[in-house]
């Protein structure tokens, strides 16, 4: 194993370690370095490193995924979709969807190669979402298992003496749950691509044109795999705000991309979704809005239970993406609700959301957190502007 650091994942490490500097009350009273700069030099050590690159360049091109961008671009540019298929093609390259199991090679490396292979697999499914494309990862193109939280516990296994040193217990919980988080999120990102094949491609799309009724039941399917994670998830990632103040660390991600998946997955049931399916009994709009709304009441639930601590903690770069999905969802409800007791319900969904919102963009305290919710309130301001207007005249 390499005994030091390659530039790129230096900088990197040190560019997003910036962009939390003044977290800390004795950092803060220091001049902060720039992050910007930072990931200009990791850009740069990238570039040279692509022509070998390891396990190193894999884990800098994840993590540069993560950077803030600058204030004239948002977190939706292309070039994230850019590093995601780098760091998929580094994947690949280095051998990482080929399970390692039977190899003649070091136990802490296999379980390295699958740690490593699955955050490329999450980040490549996540960026396609966000992106509005398809994922470069095949569901048939690699046969690395599932990563365990056993196995990744031994990999992060600390020596003894430096624990009682240099972490407490609260430090050995939160290291704990941060491995059931990541279990959890392959899981959720494998049922996101099950449903991403099964109704978002162009060869689904033409299927579920000739065999609608085929479509359905697998969609239901998929729909049950995501009640059965929610109920087997990892005990630990059950609570969506973090219980730690000094851990910047929260499962409120996990829990967001559990609502963007159900989103995903209404729309694809509920598809088509207008006009004339608001007036048809038996379309897929009627028969499962009911069942949609009750699930997004829980995703106010969810929102309405984030404190502060939470919303300022790192959430990542596709939690945005994910936020924007789930209000638009709530949005397309109110806009698509057949009868006027749902459109009543859908309007006061809407607008509870819209103050839980309200209330995160008072309780942000950092960048991150009010690029987060911007865009989703935003969208759902510009809406209430004209929504009494809609519902006075009929016009929904």
């Amino acid at each position: 194993m390499a005994t030091s650091v390659p530039a790129s994942l230096r900088g990197v490490i040190y560019g997003l370690g910036a962009m939390s500097w003044n977290r800390d009350p004795e950092l803060r009273l220091l001049p902060s370095p720039s992050s910007h700069s930072l990931f200009r030099q990791a850009h740069s050590a990238l570039q040279i490193e692509y022509h070998l690159p390891n396990q190193w360049t894999l884990q800098a091109s994840l993590l540069l995924i993560h950077e803030r961008p600058g204030d004239n671009f948002t977190m939706e540019t292309p070039r994230t979709w850019i590093l995601s298929s780098q760091s998929t093609a580094i994947a690949q390259m280095l051998g990482l969807h080929r399970d390692p199991k039977d190899w003649n090679i070091a136990a802490w490396e296999k379980r390295m190669r699958k740690k490593l292979w699955w955050s490329s697999y999450v980040t490549d499914i996540w960026s396609c979402v966000c992106h509005g494309n398809a994922p470069h990862i095949n569901k048939d193109s690699f046969s690395t298992a599932l990563v365990d939280v056993e196995e990744i516990a031994e990999e992060d296994e600390i020596d003894k003496d430096l624990q009682e040193q240099f972490l407490g217990p609260l430090d050995v919980s939160a290291n704990v749950t941060a491995r059931a988080r990541f279990v959890e999120s392959v899981k959720l990102s494998r049922i996101l691509h099950e449903l991403l094949h099964s109704f978002y491609s162009d060869e689904a799309y033409k299927r579920n044109l000739s065999n609608p009724s085929a479509g359905e039941s697998k969609l239901l399917e998929i729909d049950a795999q995501l009640e059965s994670w929610m109920l087997l998830r990892a005990s630990c990632v059950g609570n969506a705000s973090s219980t730690d103040p000094r851990d910047f660390s929260t499962n409120g991600p996990l829990h967001l991309s559990y609502f963007a998946v159900k989103a995903l997955l209404f729309r694809a049931l509920m598809w088509p979704i207008n006009v004339a399916s608001k007036a048809d009994p038996k379309s897929s709009l009627r028969r499962y809005f009911s069942k949609a709304l009750g699930e997004f009441d829980r995703f106010l639930e969810f929102i309405m239970k984030i404190d502060a601590h939470s919303l300022n903690c790192f959430w990542g770069a596709h939690a945005r993406s994910q936020l924007v999905l789930c209000g638009n969802f709530i949005v397309s409800l109110f806009l698509m609700a057949p009868t006027p007791d749902q459109v009543q319900a859908t309007f006061r969904l809407l607008e509870s959301t819209q103050s839980a919102l309200k209330i995160w963009r008072e309780l942000a305290d950092n960048e991150d957190a009010i690029s987060l919710l911007r865009p989703t309130l935003l969208r759902i301001d510009t809406l209430f502007t004209q929504a009494a207007r809609m519902m006075d005249t009929g016009n929904i």
